[in-house]
């Protein structure tokens, strides 16, 4: 992980020059003693951790006149600043000091101040001087890089760089004399990481020479990796009836558990464990053979009825449905081109196999279950679900007892869905994708969808006399002018329609003496007149109880309204008196009362500001504290939750859950070594023989050879391999001594035989010894790999027969062992013979090899050598 640093206290690269602006016209001897302590003051601040910012937060600064003060605080400013950067510029040379990387850092200062340390530390170790003539890399980072170049000059010996990746480079003694480093020390371990991009191998204390990772060539510039390129032949052309693997070298095919490659390398059948016993039957249990696997069946007793015991399928056994010819999955089709048994994919515009068990399309009988085949099906007898153990399917599939498999697990139907509220689950074959919903964008740093600003972009369809208002997923267009109390504007024409208030009963509160009769942007509540018992009536008492009294009728209306001389009860319209509403809201008359509504009515995430009548934005970050588990970010009318790096937001968009790198990103190899995750991170770690990198990433073989005393038996020499070592045995045979031109020959006590001791004559003259080491499942895509040549006389009158034997090979039984046909004897050219390795060998294992080489000397047999050549292929691929 990029673990996010802390932010720098430091003040922005715009406020600096406005304070030294400011000071300007107060720099006079009467202000430097202000200056002088209040500077004090701002690197107190620095030291102690705090930020700049809190040197200024308006607090008087005590001994320190009122009309200074601003002066004072200034300058406490600017020094804080300058004093941080000091600190953050010395803990990058401490870094780079310390073979750390720069990157490592927190602050941008510090990471600037570690480079230029490291520029002047190479410089200094290569003897080219450090001082600058015109060149300047900026003040602070020229001191750096002069007193680096000078420490490092002062106690380390010239180095030049690498030019060739076959060349270990010196320097030539120079007439200066200078000090040496310690005898532990070498120019790898002085500059690590700055000399090579992978590995850096010294040759001695002022020489070294770069190496790369498997996987990894060495570049011109003798200090860059790149990557081998690596094409899988298998993809292209598959000519493997089950699994297909391209190891670099060759294609090679093989068999899922319980089949055998045939005689053609390409096909597989059955193996019968039964009659090879290689099956785990008990005793009272026959062992019955079948397609892939075997059964295990008890032997009928009196009292116990057969029980047929299945054994634990291959639980890396491809499902049949994907053994589909590559020429039929593979290829693009149009969408009424796919062979029958497949229907087109429009998303991955290929033709993908109908499973017509699940869809139902089969014809099987009761007693038999589907078993879903590349373009078809078939009908299988049904077999006893009962198991010794629970069968386990891989990530993403469950077993089905009805289809007697490992069937794909539909996440999406799941009743708690994987995906979030703002996106779409997809199902695919052992997974699923989560796509953002219509409206919403991925955030390529938080992962998260995001609502879509339409307004702001632009991708909104609004009048020109509408306001697009951007809302969650989607937006509204709303008109700029309001239609008023009473209308609704109509979307389709644009003009303000009158509200039918009868239809929502308004009237309905005052009885049912009242009939509600609609206007014009109102309505109004009309008292419905009931003839009486005489003929003659009182037709315009609208009160809804009238009381009787001599000599006359007293009214009573009811609230909201009032009695007028002609004894109608006329409503009150409270909205023409002054402080019946708020400033900030409209008075809306209505029979017997009024109505306060706000002149604005604010959409979710906003709040009505009465002093400024404004839709403000709510800050919920604030006014809720640990509304996100990490992150909390506010944005206009919401909020987004976010997390720390290492972390992933979870389906209610507020938690944050902790990534597994090492299994999300285990394509990527992260790690050379193990991979461990952690919260928030993951570590790399290296298995015993190695160490880790300063990359933190890779491991690097650790020479045990080195040490003293590592192979103390007679004859042995410690042979260094990656990630542990051997002690080999250059011992000579009986009747044989040490040649001594060279270590690794042995040859024979007395080389006089008489004429007719053929015994004496076909022993060998020579057995020499060679030692080869191999990192585990080598590949290289340009073809097999030379790993020994052999070079007998060149005279024209002297033949050479060469013939290479496979003495022994030692290996654990779960590793495949080598064999003859592991390698190829060729001859290059006359008297000359060298051994390829086909394909790679799978690690840990020993190989022993003997390659004869025969002389005839004018067509006379003149005598044989032996070379004993010993492969040792470590554990491990790095």
């Amino acid at each position: 992980h990029n673990m996010a640093g802390a932010p720098s206290p430091a003040l922005t690269a715009s406020w600096v020059p406005l304070v030294v602006f400011l000071l300007l016209p107060f720099c006079h001897g009467d202000l430097e003693p202000t200056f002088q302590h209040c500077c004090q003051l701002g690197s107190v601040v620095a030291a102690q951790d705090r930020k700049c910012d809190e040197a200024t937060s308006g607090t008087p600064v005590q001994g320190i006149p009122a009309e200074q003060q601003s002066v004072c605080l200034s300058t406490m400013q600017l020094c804080c600043v300058l004093s941080v950067r000091d600190i953050q510029c010395k803990e990058g040379k401490q870094a780079a000091e310390r073979g750390l990387g720069c990157q490592s850092t927190k602050f941008e200062d510090s990471k600037y101040c570690c480079e230029a340390c490291k520029l002047g530390m190479i410089s200094g170790s290569m003897a080219m001087g450090c001082e600058f003539q015109e060149f300047s890399l900026g003040e602070m980072w020229d001191e750096t890089y002069q007193t680096c170049c000078t420490s490092i000059s002062s106690s380390t010996p010239p180095v030049t760089a690498p030019i060739s990746p076959n060349t270990s480079f010196t320097t030539p003694a120079s007439n200066k004399p200078q000090k040496t480093p310690q005898s532990n020390e070498n120019i790898c371990d002085l500059l690590k990481g700055e000399l090579c991009a992978h590995i850096c191998v010294p040759t001695g204390t002022s020489s070294y020479r770069c190496d790369c990772e498997p996987g990894f060539s060495l570049m011109a510039d003798g200090k860059t990796c790149q990557q081998v390129k690596f094409q899988n032949r298998c993809e292209s052309n598959n000519p493997c009836q089950q699994r297909c693997t391209d190891t670099g070298i060759a294609i090679e095919c093989s068999c899922l558990t319980g089949f055998q490659l045939a005689a053609d390398n390409k096909s597989c059948s059955d193996l019968d464990e039964c009659a090879l016993g290689l099956h785990d039957c008990g005793q009272d249990q026959t062992c019955q053979n079948e397609v892939g696997t075997f059964t295990c069946q008890d032997i009928p007793r009196p009292t116990q009825p057969p029980q047929r015991q299945t054994t634990q399928p291959d639980y890396d056994r491809e499902p049949e449905d994907e053994h589909v010819n590559n020429n039929t999955i593979s290829s693009r089709y149009q969408e009424d081109q796919c062979p029958f048994g497949y229907i087109f994919n429009s998303r991955t515009q290929l033709c993908q196999d109908v499973d017509e068990c699940e869809a139902d399309l089969h014809v099987c009988s009761t007693g038999e279950v589907c078993v879903n085949m590349p373009g078809g099906y078939r009908c299988s007898r049904a077999q006893p679900t009962t198991t010794s153990q629970p069968i386990r399917c891989q990530p993403g599939f469950q077993y089905s007892d009805v289809y007697h498999r490992c069937i794909d697990i539909d996440e999406c139907s799941e009743q708690e869905s994987p995906c979030d509220s703002n996106q779409v689950c997809e199902n695919t074959m052992g997974s699923y994708l989560c796509q953002c919903k219509s409206g919403f964008q991925l955030d390529s740093i938080t992962q998260a969808c995001i609502d879509i600003n339409e307004c702001q972009v632009d991708l909104h369809n609004c009048l020109p006399s509408q306001r697009c208002d951007n809302t969650i997923g989607s937006f509204q267009c709303v008109r700029y002018t309001s239609c008023g109390t009473g209308y609704t504007l109509n979307a389709q024409t644009g003009l303000c329609e009158d509200n039918d208030e009868c239809a929502l009963h308004m009237c309905d509160h005052l009885g049912p003496g009242y009939k509600c009769r609609n206007t014009l942007g109102f309505f109004r509540c009309d008292k419905i007149n009931t003839p009486g018992p005489s003929s003659t009536t009182e037709t315009s008492t609208p009160c809804d109880s009238c009381s009787l009294s001599t000599p006359s009728i007293t009214f009573r209306c009811p609230r909201g309204y009032y009695a007028n001389a002609q004894r109608r009860c006329i409503d009150i319209n409270e909205c023409e008196k002054s402080g019946a509403c708020k400033p900030n809201q409209v008075c809306i008359n209505i029979p017997g009362g009024y109505i306060c509504s706000n002149k604005m009515n604010c959409e979710p995430g906003f709040r009505l500001n009465e002093e400024t009548n404004r839709c403000m934005d709510i800050d919920e970050c604030v006014e809720q504290p640990g509304l996100c588990d990490h992150n909390c970010h506010n944005s206009w009318g919401s909020y987004r939750c976010t997390c720390r790096s290492g972390y992933t937001l979870y389906q209610d968009n507020r938690t944050c859950a902790d990534i597994n790198e090492c299994e999300m990103f285990k394509d990527r190899r992260l790690c050379i070594g193990y991979c461990v995750n952690q919260p928030g991170s993951y570590s790399c770690q290296c298995p015993q023989g190695y160490r880790l990198g300063i990359d933190g990433a890779s491991c690097q073989d650790i020479d045990e050879c080195t040490s003293q005393n590592v192979c103390t038996g007679r004859n042995e020499v410690c042979l260094n391999m990656r990630g542990a070592y051997r002690c080999v045995s250059t011992a000579c045979p009986p009747d044989y001594i040490k040649d001594s031109q060279h270590a690794n020959r042995c040859k024979r006590i007395t080389m006089s035989c008489r004429e007719d001791d053929k015994e004496c004559l076909q022993k060998p003259l020579t057995y020499t010894f060679h030692f080869i080491t191999l990192v585990s499942n080598l590949t290289r895509s340009s073809g097999p790999l030379d790993l020994f040549m052999m070079r007998g006389p060149m005279w024209s009158s002297t033949n050479v027969q060469f013939d290479l034997r496979l003495d022994k090979v030692h290996t654990p039984p779960s590793v495949q062992a080598a064999s003859l046909q592991s390698f190829r004897l060729e001859e290059a050219d006359h008297n000359v013979a060298n051994i390829r390795l086909l394909q790679p060998l799978i690690g840990p294992q020993d190989i022993y090899l003997q390659l004869f080489m025969k002389f005839f000397y004018n067509g006379i047999y003149g005598g044989t050598t032996i070379s004993n050549i010993a492969i040792f292929v470590s554990q491990y691929e790095f």
